[in-house]
């Protein structure tokens, strides 16, 4: 690989009580086989072991720099935190929890310095559980196509400093969605590209926020999609499958008035082809998936 060992990579890790897992975190850190990096560890309050953990890392490579909020901010304003500290040319951030791969940071910089034009890069990635033993790869699908849809980016990830100035600081309103939306202002004002090499791993386990908060975490969705809802049609007019899937991931989640304003702006899109589908098939199907047996027939057969 042609790798410019001269660009620095910034990382930043906000850890909240994060004691459990956060030494094997900053180990990855350090097992990386591209070595001009710094890594910004941002306590939030922390109340177990975390900040001397941290401390004891930094006193011993010059790479690693600590900083404590006075307050806990919770994770966009401690990530807002870290990279105003930032100097490098290319920035990514890992949970107290994850961990990445020895190459990861290798190969995200020899791809995005090969390829100037492309601002925000994503990968796919393994998750792992609370002993480290891989439970499944998660192959990523394309950004430019599905990001309006699904949170595809996820965990494995890395874009330029300038892209970052462009879009701005992560949303602090927008607490368990922050990273997602964040992904969508990159997505809008830079190019995205993906790999399919496992890179990163992302721990399961039931003290991690996408657990904890799912409930809160779908209300926020909704209340973001509803927000970008004119840029993110005015992309997938062109593909009326993703059009649709788009109408479908908001309107599964609303009612009343609403459900009827997202379902006229959809008609005003493409009157003819919409209508015919709410009529033909998205009525029919949320009709059908009242009933148990409908989910049941469903697994069994995706599940051949």
């Amino acid at each position: 690989m042609c790798t410019d060992s001269s660009a620095l990579v910034s990382i930043v890790l906000p850890v909240y009580n994060g004691a459990r897992f956060l030494a094997e975190s900053i180990e990855s850190c350090l097992a990386q086989t591209y070595e001009n990096w710094e890594l910004i560890i941002v306590n939030d309050c922390s109340t177990d072991t975390s900040l001397d953990i941290a401390k004891n890392f930094a006193s011993k490579d010059t790479r690693i720099h600590v900083y404590s909020n006075e307050i806990n901010k919770k994770l966009p304003a401690s990530l807002n935190e870290g990279f105003r500290h930032a100097r490098g040319k290319y920035y990514t951030w890992t949970s107290h929890d994850n961990r990445f791969h020895p190459d990861f940071l290798r190969v995200y910089v020899d791809y995005l310095e090969r390829n100037p034009s492309i601002g925000f890069l994503a990968g796919s990635y393994q998750a792992i559980d609370t002993d480290g033993n891989i439970l499944y790869k998660v192959s990523l699908r394309d950004p430019e196509k599905f990001i309006p849809l699904v949170n595809t980016v996820a965990y494995a990830f890395m874009y330029r400093a300038e892209a970052a100035r462009i879009a701005g600081e992560y949303d602090e309103n927008l607490f368990l969605v922050e990273d997602y939306e964040y992904w969508v202002r990159l997505w809008m004002c830079t190019k995205v590209a993906r790999i399919e090499e496992c890179l990163y791993f992302t721990r399961v386990h039931p003290g991690t926020l996408t657990e904890i908060r799912k409930k809160d975490i779908a209300r926020k969705l909704l209340e973001m999609r509803l927000m970008y809802f004119d840029k993110f049609t005015e992309r997938l007019k062109k593909t009326p499958r993703l059009l649709r899937d788009f109408f479908i991931s908001i309107a599964d989640n609303t009612s009343g008035r609403q459900f009827i304003m997202l379902y006229l702006k959809m008609f005003a899109i493409s009157p003819i082809r919409f209508g015919l589908y709410y009529i033909s098939i998205y009525r029919p199907l949320k009709f059908l998936k009242k009933f148990d047996w409908y989910w049941a027939l469903k697994r069994k057969v995706f599940n051949k």
